[in-house]
């Protein structure tokens, strides 16, 4: 891929059509006749001889990319929910957006040039990503949007385009306390009382400058956004444009409402309510929810518990045996109750604990789908699930690929002697995941990995031509 312009209106950023170009020229050079388009698995199980995999594979024959997100949808403004409030205009997840664009721009006329109408609007629940860009691309298409949530995605943005010996640095990763400090310079600045001060007035005036360069006012609801330190969900905006969410929103073209909740349909089918009693006439509703575990879907019980891939009760001793006296973590947010209970037992964040020394499934990726890997004999096979987070998806993603590859091979690998080994190691990740991002309940949905990688990464990757 070559590097982007550094004029234009995207300051140096890559386009959607050079990313989507370079995947498809990725896939005919290197994964032409891989992958299966227009397949579903619809449900993985142990061969009846105990070796490899059988699967229910469904032909959609439209050719499309069938995934294996399931999208998370509140029964109370689900399609049953709709349909029984008699609410008129359309109702859709961010999942089937793309799907269903055309249809909700048909049924919401453009917005009105006088904003002293009361006209309704296309509601947005939900303040992630996904949202936000529903958001933008509603308002770019000239119709009124309007963004509830509880609070939003942090934020960073930069009056100009960053040099690259500050871009590739690991900036970041060193202001960042991770479960292993390698440095001088990381120790101090997580272990002592000077280094901690300096720490978090450097996240501080990150985050704040940020704003200051999306030109956010003080006091403004966009302001009202997930700690930058303390949680993975954080936006690289890069230089403002005008046509994105922060430059839309701060120009009043949409409409931010948070901290609010939605609490359902109004009884007269055009509008929405919220948690405190306020209405809102909607044209049709977006819901920006995020997504459930789809691993239900695709492995019976049986399988699941013999993977491991269920959330595990936490070890409650796990806090007392495992914690890391680190000065920049002091002072935590509440804990989320979610957090506390559960945990994960996916070693490293790749292979099941459970299923470690058979080494045909292991876990990578982004997102949930399911692909099979090439078997070491033509008798066995073995699963690749993606699923995984990242502030480096593609870096982490090929790193973890070559991982598994040789997992899959038998090749000599530093792996645990036994499923208790990797499961104290697996114990120990998950007591630093609940003590570094005490708010973000990965364990929860089993199609996490329950491994964090965020904000540890070298953003430098060699390469050769």
């Amino acid at each position: 891929m070559p590097p982007p312009a550094a004029g234009g209106a995207l300051r140096g950023r890559l386009s959607g059509p050079e990313v989507s170009k370079y995947f498809e020229t990725f896939a005919e050079t290197f994964l032409k006749d891989k992958i299966h388009f227009g397949k579903e698995v619809r449900r993985i199980r142990r061969h009846p001889s105990g070796e490899g995999w059988q699967f229910d594979v469904h032909d959609s024959g439209s050719g499309r990319v069938v995934t294996r997100d399931v999208p998370k949808v509140p029964e109370i403004l689900g399609p049953e929910a709709a349909l029984a409030a008699h609410f008129t205009g359309p109702v859709m997840h961010t999942a089937d957006f793309a799907a269903k664009v055309d249809e909700l721009l048909s049924s919401v006329p453009a917005a009105q040039p006088d904003p002293s109408l009361d006209e309704p609007s296309v509601v947005v629940v939900g303040g992630g990503k996904s949202a936000q860009d529903v958001c933008a691309f509603l308002a770019n298409e000239g119709r009124k949007v309007t963004l509830i949530c509880h609070n939003l995605d942090a934020i960073l943005a930069y009056p100009v385009p960053l040099p690259a010996a500050l871009r590739n640095s690991r900036f970041l990763a060193v202001i960042s306390p991770y479960i292993h400090l390698r440095t001088k310079l990381e120790r101090f600045l997580h272990t002592t009382w000077l280094g901690k001060h300096i720490t978090r007035f450097i996240w501080y005036a990150l985050f704040q400058s940020a704003y200051l360069a999306e030109r956010v006012p003080a006091g403004s609801p966009l302001r009202n956004s997930v700690s930058p330190f303390w949680h993975v969900r954080i936006n690289d905006e890069g230089v403002p444009r005008e046509n994105s969410f922060y430059g839309l929103a701060v120009a009043g073209k949409i409409e931010v409402i948070t901290p609010a909740h939605v609490s359902g349909f109004g009884a007269d089918g055009k509008t929405v309510v919220l948690e405190d009693g306020r209405t809102l006439r909607a044209s049709a509703v977006v819901l920006g929810t995020g997504y459930k575990s789809s691993w239900e879907s695709l492995f019976d019980e049986e399988t699941i518990e013999e993977l491991g891939l269920s959330p595990q009760l936490a070890d409650p001793n796990a806090s007392k045996t495992y914690h890391w006296d680190y000065a920049t973590l002091s002072g935590p947010p509440p804990t989320h109750p979610d957090t506390q209970r559960w945990s994960s037992a996916i070693y490293r964040g790749l292979v099941p604990v459970k299923n470690i020394t058979r080494r045909d499934i292991a876990v990578n990726g982004t997102c949930v789908r399911l692909t099979s890997s090439p078997p070491r004999s033509p008798a066995r096979s073995e699963l690749s699930l993606t699923s995984q987070l990242s502030a480096n998806n593609g870096y982490t993603s090929e790193i973890a690929a070559h991982w598994i590859s040789s997992y899959f091979l038998g090749d000599e690998m530093r792996l645990p002697g036994s499923t208790q080994e990797a499961l104290a190691a697996s114990e120990r990740e998950a007591a630093w995941l609940k003590q570094r991002y005490p708010q973000v309940p990965t364990a929860l949905n089993p199609s996490y990995a329950g491994f964090l990688t965020f904000l540890t990464y070298v953003s430098t990757i060699p390469t050769s031509d």
